[in-house]
């Protein structure tokens, strides 16, 4: 019982076992974790709270970028896939952090930058981040749906006749739902965009 006490005593609990968690920053309530009554996770958060100052953006940069893109660099944030042809307003920020090694999952760099907060920003949203200092992708835009593994290396699907055949391509970029073929695919060409699960099976029969 007396560890009980410390405990509790530690952890901010009145007598009454109410209790009362400090945000260590201020800002607006995003998330509430927790239901009246019900139990509470210690290994979650039971709020969210976030930065109405600074917005942070999650990046995925292709693995070629791995030793260009390093913190401090000047980024431009527009929101969704704007063209920027300056109908949608851009942000300037920074980069904060690189990765030192390739996501095994998603196979890229992930970074982090740091944009000052702005009513047009909204957390949670996509956004397109131009990076300075770096000459822009050329490259075929497909939907990123389109991409697969096979043998560690990115294919898609390509349409040959009356059925779709494979092909390695290198990815340059991701932006959304898009990416960024620099090689292997033409413009015009025509790529498979569902089914790819079923199309990977026919090549093992």
């Amino acid at each position: 019982m007396a560890e009980s006490r410390r405990l509790a005593s530690i952890a901010g609990a009145g007598p009454d076992g109410m209790m009362t968690l400090r945000a260590p920053i201020s800002g607006r309530v995003a998330h509430v974790g927790v239901e009246t009554g019900g139990p509470v996770d210690g290994m979650a958060a039971p709020f969210v709270i976030e930065n109405s100052s600074a917005l942070r953006i999650d990046l995925m940069l292709p693995e070629r970028l791995a030793r260009v893109v390093t913190p401090g660099m000047a980024v431009e944030v527009r929101r969704g896939n704007a063209s920027g042809d300056g109908a949608s307003p851009s942000f300037a920020g920074r980069i904060l952090s690189v990765a030192p090694s390739i996501d095994p999952a998603t196979r890229s760099i992930l970074a982090k930058a740091s944009v000052p907060a702005d009513p047009a920003l909204v957390a949670g949203s996509n956004v397109t981040v131009e990076i300075s200092g770096i000459s822009p992708t050329q490259g075929v835009a497909v939907p990123a749906a389109a991409v697969t593994r096979i043998t560690g290396a990115d294919h898609v699907f390509v349409r040959s006749g009356k059925s779709f055949v494979p092909r390695k391509v290198s990815v340059a970029a991701l932006s959304g739902d898009r990416a960024v073929i620099s090689a292997g695919l033409k413009p015009g060409e025509i790529v498979a965009t569902s089914g790819i699960a079923e199309l990977k099976s026919m090549m093992a029969e």
